[in-house]
């Protein structure tokens, strides 16, 4: 008992996790506070789930969609 207390009084306070951003509405305009993408950043890797193109003729063992 007088351990996990000790515990509980020792272990930093972490904050709730903030909430989400709302969706991203379409016909919003852009924010003109909007920092520009950085043109060094890495493109963005597709999602899981997300298809890629792939040309047949260049991808051999690939089944034609």
């Amino acid at each position: 008992g007088a351990a996990v207390a000790l515990a509980e009084s020792i272990r930093p306070w972490t904050p709730p996790a903030p909430p989400p951003p709302p969706p991203a509405d379409p016909n919003t305009p852009p924010d003109p506070n909007a920092p520009p993408p950085d043109p060094n950043a890495p493109p963005a890797r597709p999602g899981v789930g997300v298809p890629v193109p792939v040309d047949p003729n260049t991808a051999p063992g690939m089944l034609p969609a």
